[in-house]
């Protein structure tokens, strides 16, 4: 149960209503015209429901799977994608009020490809995946669950967190960057005010804000690179070498809980019982 509640506030955000109804909607139009499968008596109420239980299954499973097995994820992503989106149709199948006709196991496979490509495009079109410009409060509550786990499973759990959190920073931010400057990014911004009620942050940023805070957002490793990268300010733009020269800076302080879970993984203790004696010179 621990390890649920983890996953699921592992996410950047817990999945809203209505981004739920946008892929069940999705998920309803597409579903008629899938090949080797038929849904017996299938009304449009029919196809809904079953759009809602599959993109509400899959919100859920795939930041679990990140985090029971983050590293063998990031290694095999193509393998494991294809692994997971038929685990989901087929749990979707058996939850379904409904009886499904399937031709054999390939059209499964390709279906839950086209059903998760789908869910995907829409989501990155509609910029329901937009990063989270402050995600401290976020991270320090997952932090704090993971602590009340034993130490047996403590240091696997953040060592795979801390992949998941890097795996969606460098999507989330990417997806913003390479769309910056094309049509698309209108599209985006206005479905994320509609979404949430009001305007993002990152609307009014440029490219290199972006990127800038992109790296702070991954840690102290990423904030040096940035670093080295503006100490040869002379070879780039100015709005770039004014943006990564911030990371000289004004770089915000890595949060305390990333490090005392750091020092619990690796030293096996936290910092308050592993300083809490001072030797005597």
């Amino acid at each position: 149960m621990r390890l649920l509640v983890i996953a699921r506030s592992s996410l950047r955000e817990l999945p809203e209503s209505d981004t739920l109804d946008i892929d069940a909607l999705v998920v309803a139009l597409l579903f008629p015209f899938l090949p080797g499968i038929e849904i017996v008596n299938a009304t449009v109420g029919t196809y809904l429901l079953i759009g809602l239980i599959l993109s509400l299954v899959s919100r859920i499973m795939k930041p679990i799977l990140f985090l029971l097995a983050g590293r063998l994820v990031i290694w095999n992503i193509a393998v494991w994608l294809l692994v997971l989106n038929l685990i989901i149709f087929l749990f979707t199948a058996w939850r379904a009020p409904s009886e499904w006709m399937i031709d054999g196991v390939l059209w499964v496979i390709i279906d839950a490809m086209l059903v998760s490509l789908a869910m995907t495009v829409t989501d990155a079109v509609l910029g329901f995946n937009r990063p989270n410009v402050d995600p401290d409060n976020q991270r320090q509550m997952i932090w704090r669950l993971i602590e009340r786990l034993p130490s047996t499973q403590r240091s696997r759990l953040i060592e795979n967190l801390r992949i998941q959190q890097l795996y969606d920073t460098f999507y989330q931010y990417g997806l913003e960057i390479a769309l910056a400057n094309t049509g698309i990014r209108p599209l985006r911004e206005r479905a994320s005010r509609w979404l949430t009620g009001r305007a993002n942050a990152l609307d009014q940023m440029t490219m290199p804000q972006k990127a800038r805070l992109m790296l702070e957002q991954l840690g102290p490793m990423y904030v040096k690179v940035g670093q080295i990268v503006s100490s040869q300010g002379v070879i780039l733009p100015d709005e770039w070498r004014v943006e990564l020269d911030k990371l000289q800076s004004t770089v915000p302080p890595f949060p305390y809980d990333d490090v005392r879970q750091i020092i619990v993984a690796e030293l096996g203790a936290p910092p308050e019982q592993l300083f809490a004696t001072r030797q005597k010179r």
